[in-house]
């Protein structure tokens, strides 16, 4: 009983500290806002939009905000609207058709699967509806509150040259995520040929793992927005200080509590199961994953630096890369010529692989152009000081 207090108030001061940085990215809780992060408009166009926005937000009394990327990375445009609406602490509609969404699957999750035995389909299908049901409802709010939006359930007519735009951005990125998509069913594919057990010990270990790994989603998100903005104001001495430190700190915060989440796994995994078999496995897990964690901290705090900077082409492929090149054949190898055991260890380096190829990017010209416009403002910003 000690070790599960003990692991317990361990997890709880884990996640206070842990929460830090994300505390510190939110609060935004502005009527307007642009994000170019795809670098789309001129200052002129982002500062009109702005102004619009914001009067606009006033009226309605909501978040106006309009945010352009290069690449959702491994998430879909939901996802990612969803990470950036918690990260920034947006004005609270958006959370009440999140509300009306999570209570109807809720309750068709109890129709479908307790009521007509539907399992794994009956909660495929209460998911489908309630997102269909947040939909219409999101649409009869905004008929309902602001009829000055004249806001309709259809367009009346279809936009070619906006239909084109959102396919030529669309499309490469649905490509994008297939990719991931199906090589993380192949990695799962990999788990499950190792028994039941096993898939039970990654399960129960993932969310220990996730303990640790806070600091990567906000700082990351903090990243991408911080990097497109002192772009976008030619702020290169903030630019080049942030591309260097942001990853630094997320990939220190990381491994000081991977370190603690490692020493202390058996009583925190303890809270989850009393299986001694599934308990055996996540251990390894945990000790094998999490002491290289950092490693990926430090690659998506760069990796989110450089898409905000609009540079799209070389995180994508170090990202396919990462899971086709290193993380299946790895783990192809491990399960197949050696013990099926330890195929998590493709996990840690594919984790070593990408940070060593996004380091790389500070060797690039873009990145030494960035430093040299740095100096310069260095030397102007000290002839213009005081003497």
């Amino acid at each position: 009983m000690k070790k599960r207090i003990t692991a317990l108030l361990l997890v709880l001061v884990l996640g206070l500290l842990l929460a830090l940085p994300a505390a510190a990215s939110q609060g935004v809780n502005t009527y307007g806002l642009v994000d170019d992060g795809a670098d789309l408009l001129t200052e002129e166009q982002e500062a009109k939009l702005t102004v619009y926005l914001k009067s606009l937000g006033e009226r309605l009394d909501i978040s106006l905000v309009v945010v352009t990327v290069d690449s959702l990375g491994s998430k879909s445009p939901k996802s990612y609207a969803d990470t950036y609406y918690d990260t920034y602490g947006f004005l609270p509609d958006g959370a009440l058709f999140l509300v009306v969404s999570c209570l109807v699957n809720i309750v068709l999750d109890l129709v479908f699967v307790a009521g007509f035995h539907m399992d794994v389909a009956g909660a495929a299908l209460a998911t489908i509806i309630a997102m269909y049901c947040s939909w219409l409802f999101s649409i009869f709010y905004i008929r309902k509150q602001y009829p000055e939006l004249e806001f309709t359930f259809l367009p009346h007519k279809m936009n070619r040259a906006m239909l084109a735009a959102i396919i030529r951005i669309g499309l490469p990125l649905g490509l994008n995520s297939s990719f991931y998509c199906v090589g993380h069913i192949m990695m799962q594919s990999l788990i499950n040929l190792q028994g039941s057990v096993f898939i039970a010990a990654c399960s129960v270990s993932s969310k220990v793992t996730g303990i640790a790994n806070v600091a990567i989603t906000s700082l990351s998100s903090a990243a991408t927005t911080f990097s497109g903005q002192n772009l976008g104001a030619e702020n290169y001495r903030y630019l080049r200080k942030g591309g260097v430190q942001i990853p630094l700190v997320s990939g220190a915060i990381t491994c000081a509590a991977g370190i603690a989440v490692t020493v202390f796994c058996r009583p925190i995994l303890g809270l989850f199961t009393q299986d001694a078999d599934v308990l055996a496995f996540a251990v390894r897990y945990i000790r094998i994953v999490l002491p290289f964690t950092w490693t990926y901290a430090v690659f998506n705090g760069i990796i989110s630096f450089v898409n905000g900077m609009g540079e799209v082409r070389f995180p994508t492929i170090v990202n396919i890369l990462m899971l086709w090149a290193v993380r299946i054949p790895v783990g192809c190898l491990i399960a197949f010529c050696f013990d099926g055991g330890y195929v998590m260890a493709c996990i840690p380096v594919s984790f070593v692989f990408g940070m060593l190829c996004m380091l790389s990017f500070f060797g690039t010209k873009r990145w030494k152009e960035i430093g040299r416009l740095a100096r310069t403002q260095q030397e102007q910003a000290g002839q213009t000081g005081p003497a």
